[in-house]
This record gives C-alpha cells, sequence and structure tokens, in this order.
C-alpha cells in the first residue's frame, strides 16, 4: 500500500524533545539568526516535523534528509540521511487523528556569513519544505564577556 503520509509542521527551534507524545519547544519558530561577530557557532537547533499519518503504508521506513547552506553554496550539514521509522500508536479512539513526531538536534551549528541562508527538508527523496533564513550581523552590539566556570570563579576568589 502506498504511503500518503502528509509533512503538517516543521519549525526550527533553539532546543525541543519529544516526551510522551508531545513537541516540549524552546525558542521556537526561528525565522532569522542574530549573530554578535563571524564566524560564529549558535550552540543548539532544533528542527522539529510533525507528520499526519493517513494511511497503513505510512508505517513504512522512511528518509529524511536536510540541508543548510549559506547564500554562497556551502553546505553547514554533513550530507547525511536519517532513517524513521513510524510506530504503531497504542490505545487510539475510533477516527481520532494520528500524528508522529521527528526531531533533529544540531549542536555547534557554524555561521560563516551573513545574508539569506537556504535550508531544506526531504522526505522520502521529495522536497517538502525550502525555507529562507536570513542571517543578520546584530550592529552595535557586543559579544558577551565569556563568564568563568565555577572552577575559574573558586580559583578567583582565593587569588582575590
Amino acid at each position: 500500500m502506498e504511503a500518503v503520509l502528509r509533512l503538517d509542521t516543521v519549525m526550527l527551534a533553539d532546543h525541543a524533545v519529544v516526551a510522551e507524545g508531545k513537541i516540549y519547544v524552546n525558542g521556537g519558530g526561528i525565522t532569522r539568526i542574530n549573530v554578535p561577530v563571524l564566524p560564529f557557532a549558535v550552540p543548539m537547533l532544533s528542527m522539529v516535523l510533525r507528520y499526519m499519518i493517513e494511511g497503513p503504508g505510512d508505517r513504512a521506513a522512511h528518509t529524511l534528509e536536510m540541508q543548510f547552506e549559506t547564500p554562497s553554496g556551502i553546505s553547514l550539514f554533513p550530507e547525511a540521511s536519517i532513517d524513521v521509522v513510524i510506530p504503531e500508536s497504542a490505545n487510539r479512539a475510533p477516527g481520532e487523528e494520528e500524528y508522529a513526531q521527528t526531531l533533529v538536534t544540531m549542536g555547534g551549528v557554524p555561521i560563516i556569513e551573513t545574508g539569506i541562508h537556504k535550508y531544506s527538508v526531504w522526505w522520502d527523496g521529495e522536497l517538502v519544505r525550502a525555507f529562507a533564513l536570513p542571517v543578520v550581523l546584530t550592529e552595535g552590539v557586543e559579544a558577551p564577556a565569556p563568564q568563568p566556570n565555577r572552577a575559574e570563579r573558586r580559583r578567583q576568589q582565593r587569588a582575590g
């Protein structure tokens, strides 16, 4: 039977987790990235995808791919695909709509230039979402001074 799975939501967030069938999102709905300096590493980005399951064929194995490109065409993610298997839901009520979530979290995302970056998502080899993500150098805002960790603070207290 052919899969009819439908992508329902794509969201970029500072951080997200999936637990107990829910998506817990912090800093969701990112539409631009502001950086104080270049180069810059975004500490963490989470891509949340939610699918509406519309038929038995949706439970087949699927492949998810993502790409994040700079304006000059440099790929900021390594080429990789993620295998996704959608499990059978338990305790569904008759007629209840069914959804599945996939979450991909990336740490230390490098930002090497400003301008319109392109974020693309493929599902089973088909482009399902592409969007522009502006990266802007924040003028007049200095990067925060690094804060000493606990060991460094103790060393400073003993010395001072």
